[in-house]
């Protein structure tokens, strides 16, 4: 049977780290796990949390059985059997899944989490539980579940916050309220991030409230930037979930596109289908263009909002018509690219 508390002993913890921890099981707790915070040592503790850099901390890890689990904040690694270290400055969200991890690797039992789970949680859950639910299990299987673009887009979507990093110091802070992205991490580490597979990441939901001032912060992206880069690095191919490459579609305005990212493959594109309406199967088969390209610049401006899907009434589509200045640029546009 399985233990039914997640017994936690801070010892030699500063002030700083200790009240990380206390907000870290505070989240454990709203998500259905029942986390208890020991005072002292007892045969129930699951894991100890100690400060690698304390006096009080280095002392502990000595004496403690090699077979505690032992989770060491400290600024420089710390190894050895039992041993989970994480780097200071030690962040609550980054805290909260490390936490999490641990207590799915000690089996802890956990009721229905208050908040929901990540797009590429969910399905696979309800797929796994209820084998008899199609749907489940086919949107389950689709790529781009696992991926961090579609994660940035449902927090665009939905107007949520969440973190994700890669448990090496790179991290993302999303901001679906105000559109932007807080990223720690250089161009090269966020790149990597970008194109790894979300299983594969820590996720974290946030709350919104003064993410834009995460401490730690080296830049400020919009969101829609970080979209566009991480659809042309996750597509690989494949569409958004629900949309169809039989499906005629045309722009409804003109991309701004990103110097990352770009390629003059998209312009094209994008001149095609500022004009006219078509499938993005015929836009592939007439430009030659592969279709993991046309995929990639397709849900990068969808992600974007850019797509006329075709549903709007005749008023609409006459309303969103482009003027002729803009008809004019089109045409010298698409005579240059040899685009009848």
């Amino acid at each position: 049977m399985g233990l039914s508390r997640f017994s936690i002993l801070p010892l030699g913890l500063h002030d700083t780290e200790l009240r990380v921890l206390k907000v870290s099981i505070s989240m454990l707790r709203d998500e259905g796990l029942d986390c208890h915070v020991l005072d002292v040592p007892t045969a129930d503790s699951q894991l100890v949390v100690l400060d690698g850099d304390s006096d009080a901390g280095r002392a502990a890890l000595g004496e403690l059985d090699s077979n505690q689990v032992k989770l060491v904040m400290a600024e420089q690694a710390v190894t050895g059997k039992n041993i989970i270290y994480i780097a200071k400055p030690v962040r609550v969200a980054e805290l909260h899944q490390v936490l999490l991890r641990i207590s799915r690797y000690l089996k802890l039992p956990q009721d229905k989490p208050a908040t929901p789970a990540t797009p590429t949680e969910a399905p696979k859950t309800q797929a796994a539980k209820e084998p008899g639910t199609s749907v489940a299990a086919a949107q389950s299987d689709h790529p781009l579940y696992d991926s961090v673009f579609y994660h940035l887009l449902q927090c665009k979507q939905k107007q949520s916050c969440a973190q994700i990093s890669d448990g090496h110091g790179t991290s993302i802070f999303i901001n679906g309220a105000n559109r932007t992205v807080v990223a720690r991490g250089d161009q090269a580490q966020i790149d990597a991030l970008l194109a790894e597979p979300l299983s594969g990441l820590s996720v974290a939901t946030l709350h919104c409230d003064g993410l834009a001032s995460h401490p730690g912060a080296h830049n400020i992206i919009p969101l829609d930037t970080l979209l566009w880069e991480a659809a042309i690095r996750c597509s690989r191919g494949s569409l958004l979930p629900g949309h169809s490459a039989e499906k005629a579609i045309r722009l409804r305005a003109w991309p701004n596109f990103p110097r990352r990212g770009f390629k003059q493959a998209y312009f094209k594109l994008a001149a095609i289908l500022a004009r006219r309406t078509m499938s993005l199967k015929s836009l592939a088969a007439e430009t030659h263009i592969p279709f993991d390209v046309v995929a990639a610049f397709y849900n990068a401006v969808s992600a974007l909002g850019l797509v006329d899907n075709g549903n709007g009434d005749k008023a609409t589509t006459k309303r969103n018509r482009p003027s002729d200045s803009r008809r004019t640029l089109l045409h010298k546009l698409a005579k240059r690219l040899g685009i009848n």
